[in-house]
């Protein structure tokens, strides 16, 4: 059980609750933090995050990682949703894709909510006046992964790694709110490469001092 869930921990404690024989749990100890080094060297994934891993979501595999990975998605600075209202017409979803250099759009309802997002490869080779009158935004749209704001920084990473995209709408009150802005993977990553020169600095001034 230790050595496939990597938690040694919790295996000795049920092996202590089956058996309630003290003088058990010592060796017991000693085998199951064995097993669980040795199958964290042959293997990184328990047998949960390997089910996660599957699915197409990463999750910090050390430490230090997750350090880097700390602190909420409202503490960052947002880009802005780029949005358009769902009943826009595709000619006009064209014209702000090409205007604005974008890949995607998000369409909103009549209060502001988010409906759907709209990639750029749906409308290659289209033209402003090609579809106009024959549809609208929301026709094309499709759903959209989200993030909430008090979402940690590794549970965003994740749901950008799992939905194969590079940004994510920040939505209040559990997707039903307005966006508050747009993550991008980029920023999760500038502050994880800032975080590492930090940590690096004060490893190097330890280093010196000792």
């Amino acid at each position: 059980v230790g050595s496939t869930t990597h938690a040694p921990v919790t295996a000795v404690l049920l092996l202590f609750e089956m058996t309630r024989d003290y003088e058990l749990v010592p060796p017991l100890m000693l085998a199951t933090v064995v097993s669980t080094i040795l199958a964290r060297h042959l293997y990184p994934w328990s047998v949960y995050s390997q089910r996660l891993r599957r699915r197409g979501v990463s999750l910090p595999s050390t430490e230090s990682e997750a350090r880097l990975l700390s602190g909420h998605v409202g503490e960052l600075a947002l880009d802005v949703l780029p949005s358009l209202p769902a009943t826009a017409g595709i000619g006009e979803v064209v014209r702000r894709i090409q205007e604005e250099g974008i890949d995607e759009i998000w369409t909103t309802d009549g209060a502001g909510r988010i409906e759907g997002r709209i990639r750029s490869s749906l409308l290659v080779g289209l033209s402003e006046g090609a579809l106009s009158g024959l549809a609208i935004a929301r026709d094309v749209a499709g759903p959209s992964p989200w993030v909430a704001p008090e979402a940690s920084l590794a549970e965003a990473l994740a749901i950008l790694d799992g939905s194969g995209t590079e940004a994510v709408p920040v939505l209040e009150d559990e997707g039903r709110g307005r966006p508050i802005g747009l993550l991008r993977r980029r920023r999760i990553v500038e502050i994880m490469r800032r975080r590492e020169v930090e940590v690096s600095g004060m490893a190097r001034g330890l280093t010196w001092m000792a």
